[in-house]
Order: C-alpha cells, then sequence, then structure tokens
C-alpha cells in the first residue's frame, strides 16, 4: 500500500487549483463547529459531514447573508440530504427554499433533477432538467442543464430496456437533438462525448455510435488509436462502413459490437448494446459473457462502496466489513469468469483475473486521509524518457478510464478527485480527472457566479494571510497561494484573447495550455523520484523534497508550480506536507537573504507575504541554489 497511500496526493497539479482555487481549501480535519456559511464551506470542503450540516443549517437559521449566501446554504442542504442521507424529501424541500429566493434558478432546479434521476423518478427529473433549461442566464448553466435532461433521458431508458420496459414516452430524438449541440458547443467537454455514445446506442446508428465513440478517445482519421484500443477501433470502424443501422447487424455482428465496446473498456455501454440487440441472457461466446458478468460485478462494487462511503460521512466506518463485502462479492463473481477462472476464490489471483480479461487496476488504501475503493481500466500505455540535470530515467505512463467508484472525498463532492498514482516505474493517470480538470477551471474562470463566490474567498484568505504572517514568517499562506494561481489564469487568457482570438479559440487553447501543463509537472515529479530511487538512500521526506524542486525547476510556469505545489497546506505528519514545510522555509530564508534582487520589495512586510513578486527565473535559480542535484 505504500505507492498508494503516498500519493493520497498524487492528483495532479490542475486538479489541486481547480480543487482549492474556488474554496477555502485546507486539510485542517479538525471538528470546529461552523459558525457562519464560509466556515460551513470549509467543513464541507474538509468533506466533514456533521460541521458542514451544523454550519449550513444554523447560517440558514439564523437568517443572515444575502440571497445568493442563502440560496448557496439551501442547495449545500439539498445535496447533502440526498448524497449523505439518501433523502429526497430533504432535497425536495431545501430546493424549494432555495427556489423562494430567485437566485441561481437554474442551478438549484439541475441538482434537484439529477438527485430525483438517482432516485429513480425519471418523469420528475425530466420535468425538473425541462425547468432549468428554461432558467438559464449563464452558458455554464445552459450546459448543465442540457446536460442534465440527457443524462436522465439516457438513464430512464438503459434502466427501462434492463426492465423490458417501454420507450414510448422517453423523449430519446429530443436528446440526440440536444447531445449533438452540445458536442459542437463543448467539444472538449469528455463528459458529454461519453454521454453521446449512450445516446447513440439508443438511437441504433451504427456509424453513430462510432463517430461518439471516436470523441470520447479524441481519436480522428489520421490518429493512431494505440496499442490497446487499436482492435475496438477497427472492429468498429468495420461496422459502420458495412451497416447503417443496428438492425441491419447479423447475429455474429451484433456479438462483434458488444465486444468491441468491452474491449475499449466501455462496461455499461457494452452490456447496454447487448441488451438492445440480444435481448439479455448468455451468448455463445465466453469472451462476452465474462464482460457482461464483469459489468454486473462493477455495479455491485460502486454500489457497495458509495454505501461505506455514506457510512465514514455519518461517522460509522466499519472497513472490516466494508472489506468482507467487497470480497463476497469478487467470490460470487469468481465462478462467472468462464474458464479464466481455476481455482478456489483468492483476492490476489481475481485481481490478477480481471487485469488480464478487461484491463482493470483497482486501488485500495486511504487516499487523502480515508480509505478507499476504485476499479480504472487501462485504455493507453507508453513509454517517456525524463532528464533532469545530468541525470536520466525511464518511465511507462499508464491511463486509465472509466473508473468504477471513487475516493471518498471524490464521492462527497461528486467528482473525480484522484488524477494519479506512482510507483518507481510508473505513472498511472486517471484520463476523466486529468481531462475534464482544465475544463473545471476555464468554466471557474469565466462563470460570473463562480467567479463571485471565489473573489470573495480570496479576499477574506489574503486578510487571514496578514495576520498569520505576522506570527510565522515561513506559513503557507492559502490566500497568496491562490492570488498567484489565479493571477496565472487571467494572465493566459487576457494574452489569449489579446492575440484576436475567438472565445471558443481562447477556450480551446487555455484547456490545452494547463491540460499540458499538468502532464508536464507529473511527470517532472515522478521523474524525478525514478532517479532519486537509483541513486537510494533517501527518506520519504527527503524524496518529495527533492521531487518538489525539479517540479518546480523544469516546469515551464515555475511561480505558479511553486505556489501549486509548495504553499498548499497539507497532512503535517505526511512526508508532501513535511516537504511543503521546509521548502517553504528554504525559499523565504532566500528571499531574506537576497532582498535587493526582489523587484519592488517592501521593507517592514513579512518576506513570505512578497514571495509573488518573484520572477520565473528567481524560483528557478532558488531550486537550483537548493537542489544537490544541479550542482
Amino acid at each position: 500500500m505504500r505507492n498508494k497511500s503516498k500519493r493520497a496526493n498524487g492528483r495532479s497539479l490542475l486538479l489541486l487549483i481547480t480543487f482549492c482555487l474556488f474554496s477555502a481549501c485546507t486539510v485542517d480535519g479538525g471538528g470546529k463547529q461552523a459558525q457562519s456559511l464560509e466556515e460551513a464551506n470549509l467543513a464541507y470542503d474538509r468533506y466533514d459531514y456533521s460541521n458542514a450540516l451544523e454550519g449550513y443549517t444554523s447560517f440558514w437559521k439564523s437568517k443572515k447573508g444575502d440571497a445568493k449566501d442563502r440560496v448557496q446554504a439551501a442547495q449545500k442542504l439539498a445535496y447533502l440530504g440526498w448524497r449523505v442521507e439518501s433523502k429526497i424529501a430533504l432535497a425536495r424541500k431545501w430546493t424549494k427554499e432555495a427556489q423562494k429566493l430567485s437566485h441561481d434558478l437554474s442551478g438549484s432546479l439541475s441538482a434537484l433533477s439529477r438527485f430525483e434521476m438517482q432516485a429513480g423518478n425519471y418523469e420528475k427529473s425530466l420535468q425538473l432538467a425541462r425547468e432549468a433549461q428554461a432558467a438559464v442566464v449563464t452558458e455554464f448553466d445552459s450546459r448543465n442543464a442540457s446536460e442534465q435532461f440527457v443524462l436522465c433521458v439516457y438513464s430512464w431508458a438503459r434502466d427501462e430496456i434492463q426492465n423490458r420496459g417501454s420507450l414510448q414516452s422517453i423523449p430519446i430524438s429530443e436528446a440526440t437533438d440536444v447531445i449533438a449541440k452540445l458536442v459542437v458547443r463543448f467539444p472538449e467537454d469528455l463528459e458529454l462525448a461519453k454521454l453521446s455514445v449512450g445516446i447513440a446506442l439508443l438511437n441504433e446508428r451504427v456509424e453513430d455510435i462510432f463517430l461518439s465513440w471516436k470523441k470520447y478517445y479524441r481519436i480522428n482519421d489520421h490518429q493512431d488509436p494505440g496499442s490497446l484500443l487499436e482492435t475496438p477501433y477497427v472492429k468498429l470502424n468495420q461496422l459502420a462502413d458495412e451497416n447503417e443501422l443496428i438492425a441491419e447487424l447479423d447475429d455474429k455482428e451484433r456479438l462483434e459490437l458488444v465486444m468491441a465496446l468491452a474491449d475499449s473498456r466501455l462496461f455499461e455501454f457494452a452490456r447496454l448494446s447487448h441488451q438492445l440487440l440480444i435481448g439479455g441472457g448468455k451468448t455463445s461466446l465466453a469472451s462476452v459473457n465474462d464482460a457482461l458478468n464483469y459489468s454486473r460485478y462493477l455495479v455491485e462494487v460502486e454500489a457497495a462502496t458509495y454505501a461505506f462511503y455514506k457510512k465514514i460521512a455519518a461517522g460509522k466506518e466499519n472497513r472490516q466489513a466494508f472489506r468482507n463485502e467487497l470480497e463476497d462479492i469478487a467470490e460470487k463473481y469468481w465462478g462467472q469468469f468462464g474458464n479464466e477462472a481455476k481455482g478456489l476464490y483468492q483476492k490476489r489471483k481475481f485481481n490478477d483475473l480481471i487485469a488480464k480479461l478487461f484491463g482493470a487496476r483497482p486501488t485500495e488504501g486511504i487516499v487523502n486521509g480515508y480509505y478507499a475503493y476504485y476499479i480504472g481500466h487501462k485504455v493507453f500505455d507508453e513509454s517517456q524518457s525524463v532528464k533532469q540535470y545530468k541525470h536520466r530515467a525511464k518511465l511507462d505512463l499508464i491511463t486509465l478510464d472509466n473508473v468504477t467508484g471513487n475516493d471518498y472525498s471524490g464521492w462527497f463532492h461528486d467528482a473525480q478527485r484522484v488524477a494519479g498514482t506512482a510507483n518507481r516505474q510508473q505513472i498511472i493517470s486517471y484520463r476523466q480527472a486529468v481531462l475534464q480538470e482544465p475544463v473545471m477551471m476555464w468554466n471557474n474562470l469565466t462563470d460570473p457566479t463562480k467567479r463571485e463566490q471565489f473573489t470573495r474567498t480570496l479576499k477574506r484568505l489574503v486578510e487571514q494571510d496578514k495576520q498569520t504572517a505576522n506570527t510565522n514568517p515561513y506559513a503557507l499562506l492559502p490566500g497568496l497561494r491562490l492570488q498567484i494561481i489565479m493571477d496565472k489564469l487571467q494572465y493566459t487568457y487576457d494574452s489569449l484573447k489579446g492575440m484576436g482570438l475567438h472565445e471558443t479559440e481562447v477556450k480551446f487553447a487555455f484547456i490545452e495550455h494547463f491540460r499540458t501543463f499538468g502532464a508536464a509537472s507529473l511527470v517532472n515529479h515522478e521523474g524525478r523520484h525514478a532517479i532519486d530511487y537509483r541513486i537510494g538512500g533517501f527518506s520519504s521526506n527527503e524524496l518529495e523534497y527533492r521531487a518538489k524542486l525539479s517540479e518546480i525547476a523544469f516546469s515551464k510556469e515555475p511561480l505558479v508550480m511553486m505556489a501549486a505545489a509548495v504553499m498548499r497546506q497539507e497532512a503535517a505528519q505526511a512526508s508532501h506536507g513535511k516537504a511543503n514545510e521546509k521548502l517553504m522555509t528554504d525559499i523565504v530564508k532566500w528571499v531574506e537573504e537576497n532582498e535587493s534582487q526582489v523587484a519592488d520589495f517592501e521593507q517592514g512586510v513579512p518576506h513570505v507575504l512578497q514571495l509573488g513578486k518573484l520572477t520565473d527565473q528567481q524560483v528557478v535559480q532558488i531550486m537550483r541554489f537548493l537542489d544537490p542535484l544541479a550542482k
């Protein structure tokens, strides 16, 4: 478990920015009871359900704050009522309270539509999604409400097909039109591309399935799909060339379609296509039966995992009972994988088998301070050489996709949080989180509602920084950190706008810039680990310190990298936390000894508050000064 727990903090740079930039991010796990909306938000950011619930409730009852603040509290109470307590009545109650205040109406309705959908109340969910579409104010509202409408249609149709119900009352054609427009309007959005595959299946048009599949995996006609996706790519292409409709497929081709979706790790769609085309039940191909059983296994694992997370939130965690339940589920399916499962069930043998058959990579252990279990599936695999100073290393870059489950923090906030793990030979990245992070950054930067929330949070944190810096000259200051990052995001946006690009082109360029930035930071950090492992003799604290030196020194944006990687408050007892504290002290001491080199340096102002005045070149100079490898 060492590598997995070591990477509890293994979220990519972009995720650190996204998660912490637009919230009052902290890792302080203290149980201080929230007395204000901001403190309630802090508890929520810490995944502290009881104090978040108490804080939002107290704030609501106090009748303090403007309409925006009160709507935010009501929305959070609606979310917690459903997410943690599974009480749809609470979600409805608090959404009604939010609606009375006539602010962010579309957001409240979209959220409740999602809760109703998850509860299986599809007609109600669809009605709410339409109301959310009618109430949109911003582009983000429009995208959110429209996606929720399509997602509701897909989920409803999927469940009806599984239960052999009628699809007549489900507006599949309307959803098809909506998703087509969304994919054109937001081609960078991975979730929309994936949803379009499901809608294409419901329309039973083979070419549309293939085109949506290519959009999801970002494959164009002149691009190699990679060795792991080559077989399903070729098969789907062939089926699309020879057939227009699913109805035209013969029995052999229908099974080939099911298997192509399974081989590309889209197990839910493989199961849906099997039910659409064949009507369920066993087939003549053992590989298809195995994939269908594995799809059912994943459904049970995710349900058990999320039930366990609800118990964590409620303070009733029982890890051993959860482990036993996972073992029971795995043992149940062990004998259902054709001739592949031999002998009595063993956990190791089971994990080896699902890795072989389905590219599965289970992760079990402590992530972000909480016990977690989730399964990713390998879709890309490549090697990359890393050179830092006079040293070299080679790493395997493995990309996992279609994650079943989540870590606790991701489940609590309903987002894929963990973006990567690593060991001495491999960097493992989770495609969904990595590709969606810059999209989230764009939305948070350009959406007026989210931007306003951040501005208020930043103002409060900057004031707190001043007080902190007067008592601790080497403190990790969250306000300064967020200000440096925000300035960079805004600078990038303004620079792209200044090039005369259309807003859509600005968005694409912005997203690509931070996607490659984040990917490079992960390689720089883990590449240094690989180099230091070869040298040997370092403690875990030293390894993390040295990796951060390289992560910053070899970054294209050293100052913002320093803010994102070092100024973040992390668990003090963990190696990342200790590395941050030591490196921050060393950076501030350099500034203390080189005041004359810092532009616009102000005497009498704590040195730590002036780190944002450093240039990129100075940050690299500091990292090289501190790094024994650079000597």
